[in-house]
């Protein structure tokens, strides 16, 4: 009874979990096919050549690809994507190209002398930047601050990102789902400023003189959050991913049978939209994922009771018993 009473809080807090980590959520491009804003505030992105692509697993037209010349794609100038700290980024990326600085998001940034809060891969040395500009009418470290990560990222490799800034000497950015370390930079000892321009994906600018910096690869599953994210919050988007408010992300209601069963379950959903089934034990812990069905072969499993989750275009949490 103990156990099927921890697993029954288990279950009712996998939603509240994905409430949690929306909170304060600004925008999330989850860029399956477009470049629409999923967090249910409405502010989309404005493509410029940047095409759609592959995604880490394997779906087409589920992410975008940046040539590294002139892709970009920028989202509103308002002011409420010009928050004060704290806050954080995640998402995905592969880069093509490791010889040359990769800026992937920035929240402002096409402005000459001007340092923009951003993240970027350096040139080179391929680790991951994490930086905020506090004005000055300068580009150089007098007027930043910043967190280099320890780890030197390869060309072709998909990394999950997480970017939190909390203050001048208190960042964290985490390489998929490690916290990275790092060393803190810059010298200024103003407050993050903005300047009047809007925030962008796959460039940014803070140069006199040279050309601006362009991603070259692809990006996906790109948020932006006013607040700084937990190491809980990681976890969870590492484990789940986001969970878009959007009216087709929110859980629906499915059906299985017999239940309990022995060998096979039977799914009913209507006309609800899912790509693939995990299945969780009483401990929480993963114990099968398959491609979504509606006859689902649980023989293999040993008896008690489980969680299904089904994900894709819309969310659905269900149990059962296995004999």
């Amino acid at each position: 009874m103990k156990l099927f009473y921890t697993f029954c809080i288990s279950l009712l807090s996998m939603p509240l979990l994905a409430q949690q980590v929306n909170d304060s959520l600004l925008l999330y491009y989850p860029f399956d096919g477009n470049a629409i804003d999923n967090s249910g505030n409405g502010y989309d992105g404005a493509l410029s050549g940047a095409t759609l692509t592959t995604d880490r697993n394997g779906n087409s037209n589920s992410a975008y690809h940046f040539d590294g010349v002139d892709d970009y794609i920028d989202w509103p100038n308002v002011s409420a994507l010009k928050p004060q700290l704290p806050i954080s980024y995640s998402f995905w990326m592969k880069m093509d190209d490791i010889s040359e600085p990769n800026a992937i998001v920035t929240s402002d940034f096409l402005q000459n002398d001007y340092h923009g809060t951003h993240m970027l891969v350096r040139a080179n040395t391929a680790d991951m930047t994490l930086v905020y500009g506090t004005g000055g009418g300068c580009t150089g470290s007098a007027c930043a601050r910043s967190k280099i990560g320890s780890t030197s990222l390869s060309a072709g490799v998909w990394y999950h990102v997480v970017g939190v800034i909390r203050g001048a000497n208190d960042m964290d950015i985490y390489i998929d789902c490690v916290n990275d370390g790092g060393s803190y930079g810059g010298s200024s000892n103003n407050p993050m400023a903005y300047s009047t321009v809007a925030g962008s994906v796959g460039r940014k600018d803070s140069h006199t003189f040279n050309p601006p910096y362009y991603f070259h690869g692809s990006i996906d599953d790109l948020a932006y959050w006013n607040r700084a994210l937990t190491q809980q919050d990681v976890e969870e988007i590492c484990q789940n991913g986001i969970v878009g408010i959007d009216e087709k992300y929110k859980l629906v209601h499915v059906e299985v049978y017999p239940n309990p069963s022995n060998d096979v379950l039977n799914i009913t959903a209507g006309n609800a939209s899912f790509q693939s089934i995990r299945i969780y034990n009483a401990l929480g812990q993963n114990v099968l994922e398959v491609p979504y069905s509606t006859v689902l072969d649980i023989s293999q499993l040993p008896s008690g009771i489980y969680t299904a989750q089904l994900t894709g275009e819309q969310q659905a949490v269900t149990t059962f018993v296995k004999r």
